[in-house]
């Protein structure tokens, strides 16, 4: 499928783990993560989304969704992190 880059923000956004936190990179010593975020438009067709296309495969299942609706889609320790992520793309946010 194609994309075409909208933006990205330029500074790193970061996150902890919780203390009570199971995941497997926490396992491996890393205490949260710090991303760089891009923007893209899908130009592609729906059906061309294989989330089987890498194995294993990170996620399950994929949906559209309003660009507001990301934080409560996470778990809580992410939130934070995706309200710096909308207020940075919300001029790139509107229907499909």
């Amino acid at each position: 499928f194609t994309v075409s880059l909208l933006g990205r923000i330029e500074a790193w956004i970061a996150y902890d783990f919780p203390a009570d936190f199971q995941g497997s990179k926490k396992a491996r010593g890393f205490r949260g993560q710090r991303q760089a975020w891009f923007a893209f438009r899908f130009e592609g067709e729906d059906a061309e989304v294989d989330l089987q296309a890498h194995l294993p495969p990170e996620f399950e299942t994929w949906r559209w969704a309003d660009i507001a609706e990301a934080p409560d889609l996470v778990v809580p320790f992410k939130r934070d992190a995706y309200l710096q992520v909308i207020a940075a793309f919300a001029g790139f946010a509107g229907t499909r």
